[in-house]
C-alpha cells in the first residue's frame, strides 16, 4: 500500500514521507481505496506533508460508525 501511495504522490508532484505512507496503510486496514482517500484528505489539510501529520478518517466513515453506534444503543422512551 505504501509503495502505491508513494507512486501516486510522485505522479501528483507531492512529497510523501514513507513514515506517513506506512501509517496511512496501517490505518486504512490495508484497503487501497481507503488509503487513497486518506492520502487525499491529508493533502487537502496540509502541504507539505510531514511524517507526524495527523491522519483523519473520511467523514462518511465517521458518520457510518456513529449511526451504527446509535442503532446499537438501547432504545428508550425519549428516543
Amino acid at each position: 500500500i505504501s509503495v502505491i501511495l508513494k507512486k501516486v504522490a510522485n505522479f501528483e508532484g507531492i512529497q510523501l514521507p514513507i513514515d506517513l505512507a506506512n501509517r496511512i496503510g496501517e490505518k486504512s486496514q490495508r484497503n487501497l481505496r481507503r488509503a487513497l482517500l486518506m492520502f487525499q484528505t491529508c493533502t487537502t489539510q496540509k502541504v507539505p506533508l510531514t511524517k507526524d501529520q495527523q491522519i483523519t478518517e473520511p467523514d462518511w466513515e465517521i458518520y457510518l460508525r456513529d449511526t451504527a453506534r446509535m442503532i446499537g444503543e438501547q432504545q428508550t422512551p425519549q428516543r
